[in-house]
């Protein structure tokens, strides 16, 4: 289109390719990495469809960052969601292993009114997150880096599980 139309529309549309080509593989990899579901399970489940792969640097470092949001699903009446969370990393095909110190309970997110016939509202939306770093990897070797979360139903009946989950999941070299 833009060879077509020239002028204007090129200019544009070039300026538009630019911008595309110098944003940074880092924020590609969050926008990708993005998604939202559903956690029934009582039990941890994977967030995302498939982990962030990554290579170790020659430190041996990596960090990873998992930030979300969360509310309280179920069917009518009110309730409290909370959405526990962690992360594991491993080598291709091994084993995964849980990086220390990520495991952690979000904020309630609490469903308000409805009944058994009639959906509830969200008063608010409950946020998690997990920050963590691993040492003594092999430089140059390829890992992969997961999140993990179950609903915790630590409230009895009133507990819910939590819907709309949505989840950002970083990882990046240490140096």
């Amino acid at each position: 289109l833009m060879g077509y139309f020239g002028g204007w529309v090129d200019l544009i549309g070039q300026r538009g390719v630019e911008i595309w080509q110098n944003i940074p593989f880092l924020y590609m990899v969050i926008i990708v990495a993005a998604t939202v579901q559903d956690v029934t399970s009582t039990s941890y489940v994977d967030l995302l469809l498939q982990p962030i792969q990554i290579i170790a640097p020659s430190s041996g470092k990596i960090s990873a960052v998992l930030a979300g949001y969360y509310y309280a699903g179920g069917g009518g009446g009110q309730g409290y969601a909370r959405l526990t969370s962690k992360l594991q990393y491993r080598t291709g095909g091994g084993s995964w292993v849980d990086i220390a110190g990520t495991e952690g309970t979000g904020y309630e997110a609490f469903r308000y009114s409805g009944s058994p016939t009639e959906p509830g509202n969200n008063e608010s939306a409950g946020v998690y997150n997990a920050i963590g770093t691993v040492t003594g990897l092999t430089a140059g070797t390829y890992y992969e880096v997961r999140a993990l979360a179950y609903y915790d139903t630590s409230a009895g009946t009133n507990s819910k599980p939590a819907t709309g989950v949505g989840c950002t999941l970083i990882a990046k070299q240490v140096a």
